[in-house]
């Protein structure tokens, strides 16, 4: 049976966070992502570096944006739920934090 789930507590203008658009759009993001770091060791040298850098910032500031979108949409159901569910949002957290602090 189908349950009924409330929709999140966050701001309604938000709810493009829940949506195919969006998440086709992060899927491709990190599609791009793999491509970059799958292409960086053929291209070293100090002229590629600081484009490999900076696509890494560019990346994680996405990251960043889509995680702060979806903690203002969902507020604590982001991290506490379903295990099979949130434990994507725990995995995105740790990616985010370590790339910061890295």
């Amino acid at each position: 049976p189908r349950q009924f789930h409330p929709p999140p507590p966050g701001p309604s203008i938000l709810r493009f966070v829940d949506g195919h658009l969006f998440h086709g759009i992060c899927h491709i993001i990190v599609l791009l992502n793999l491509i970059s770091i799958c292409l960086e060791p053929y291209f070293r040298g100090k002229e590629s570096a600081g484009l490999f850098q900076m696509l890494d910032n560019v990346f994680l500031v996405w990251y960043s944006a889509e995680l702060v979108l979806k903690a203002i949409y969902h507020q604590k159901w982001l991290f506490c739920g379903e295990c099979s569910t949130v434990w994507w949002n725990w995995l995105d957290l740790g990616i985010v934090a370590c790339g910061i602090v890295g």
